[in-house]
């Protein structure tokens, strides 16, 4: 078989007559579903996760849809035309595509507007929600009420963005004419016609594409609660939560705690090095001797016992707020606590919330298993699945699917085209990491010594650095990298705070 032939063995399910009710119906239903199965079954575990099925022919028929609900140019300046859109087309797909370009087109103006390019950033925090509420309402072309796992889903989508809002209020991002520092240093970087190309390009329609694509979980979930596939329901249904439901949502849970933390600790840091308090509107509180420090001076807070002896501790070394010292606000940035593990600990944390999102849609079609079920027998592998097992053997027969292709590569289970989301996202937040970190390794000199020493983003390459330098660089180079990163005191520090 050629790269052609799977691109053209594999047909969307033909239109069916929902109408007439009765057994009939749902015999045709179900048959139309196996067909669908069947015709699928040698590249795809099910129909819906087939691009070809269902959102290859939307993003095809959008211009098309567009063109049948506004026929005219004056039919876009009437309200209702957009309502009739957004509750009659074909599929949710399409109506996010819409979406996405009224979001595209709003970002556009209004950064021409005001000269602001942080107007995505605004929206940040939010569009995922709008897109996963979107589909977990709207799927089969009318409202309905969502399945346990997509509702699930949608929940720990508002969680997100709760928790990411929180931090962007704290931060100040939501304030009038606030704006991403690199913005203004990447517009100096370029004349204005490639300024122009890259906003009409980028920063206005990629980056909202990219919060629609984040989505994409909740879209194939949504996917399998429309009629053509009641009788082919999945290994697990998205009608019945399952143990691996609660597993992912707890990861989530876990990860958005770690990275508030972390965000906690970059906010603490970056107050105390303007000698501000968390909310980084008002002065910190110090007793008297850690103010002195401080201030540069020496005090009692500096001294410290060694052998029975006092002695004055190097004023740098001296905890002063949450254990932040000298040290740490003349280096400029934070290397404490999550800091000391990763150089973009926050970072990490978001791109795994949008795998977890991801992992709903595996475990969803992935195969029974002691692993994934805990014992527990998966609906979607009795009686439903024998029914629809029959029905797609049937019709296989019928088609002439060649035995050796029934069964779909392993592949096919763990990725899917919702995938598109996280590996997307990933990808702009290395890009972005690499040019934030560019920018503060050319405004603190010891930026350059922390990423030696701890990985961009996960842990255990900090911990495999830290093997290199304790037991293959020379001690003198590890000395001194580990005291521009942590202090005089290096590791020992670091694990303390």
């Amino acid at each position: 078989m050629g790269v052609f032939d799977l691109f053209t063995t594999a047909k969307a399910p033909t239109s069916v007559n929902f109408a007439s009710g009765g057994k009939h119906a749902l015999d045709t239903v179900a048959q139309q579903a196996a067909a669908a199965a069947a015709r699928s079954s040698a590249h795809f575990p099910h129909p819906v996760l087939d691009p070809r099925v269902h959102l290859l022919p939307s993003v095809l028929t959008f211009p098309t849809a567009v063109r049948n609900a506004f026929p005219t140019y004056s039919a876009f300046l009437h309200p209702t035309n957009y309502l009739s859109f957004y509750t009659t087309h074909a599929d949710s797909f399409q109506s996010a595509i819409a979406i996405c370009i009224g979001f595209s087109v709003y970002v556009y103006v209004m950064q021409e507007i005001t000269g602001n390019a942080s107007q995505v950033d605004g929206l940040w925090t939010f569009l995922p929600v709008i897109y996963t509420t979107h589909f977990t309402l709207f799927s089969t072309g009318t409202f309905t009420w969502p399945a346990p796992r997509l509702l699930l889903l949608w929940a720990l989508h508002v969680l997100w963005s709760t928790r990411l809002t929180y931090n962007a209020i704290r931060r100040g991002m939501f304030k009038k004419g606030e704006e991403d520092y690199r913005w203004p240093l990447l517009r100096a970087s370029m004349n204005r016609i490639t300024w122009e190309i890259f906003t009409i390009t980028f920063i206005a329609p990629a980056q909202n594409f990219l919060l629609a694509i984040t989505a994409l979980p909740a879209y194939v979930l949504s996917l399998l609660a429309r009629p053509e596939y009641f009788a082919n329901q999945p290994t697990r249904p998205t009608t019945q939560l399952t143990p691996a439901d609660g597993i992912l949502a707890l990861l989530l849970i876990t990860n958005l705690t770690v990275q508030f933390i972390a965000d906690h600790q970059q906010q603490l840091y970056q107050g105390f090095k303007r000698g501000l308090d968390i909310t980084c509107t008002k002065p910190i509180t110090l007793p008297a001797d850690k103010l002195l420090l401080l201030q540069g001076g020496t005090s009692p807070a500096g001294v410290v016992t060694k052998n029975g002896k006092a002695a004055q501790q190097h004023p740098d070394n001296v905890p002063l707020y949450h254990g932040f010292t000298n040290g740490d606000k003349k280096r400029g940035f934070v290397t404490r606590g999550l800091w000391a593990w990763s150089r973009h600990p926050n970072f990490a944390c978001e791109q795994t919330t949008w795998w977890i999102f991801y992992a709903y849609t595996v475990i969803t079609f992935l195969p029974p298993s002691t692993l994934i079920d805990l014992g527990t027998t998966p609906a979607g592998a009795s009686k439903i699945g024998a029914v629809t097992s029959k029905l797609a053997a049937k019709v296989a027969e019928k088609i002439a699917v060649p035995a050796s292709l029934v069964s779909p590569p392993w592949w096919t289970y763990i990725f899917n085209y919702a995938v598109l989301g996280a590996v997307s996202m990933n990808i702009l937040f290395l890009a972005s990491t690499a040019y934030s970190e560019g920018v503060s390794a050319g405004k603190y000199p010891a930026y350059a010594s922390y990423q030696k020493r701890v990985g961009m983003f996960l842990p255990v390459d900090t911990l495999l650095r830290g093997i290199y330098y304790w037991f293959v660089a020379p001690d003198n180079v590890r000395e001194r990298i580990e005291a521009e990163v942590w202090g005089a005191e290096g590791s020992a520090e670091k694990k303390n705070n």
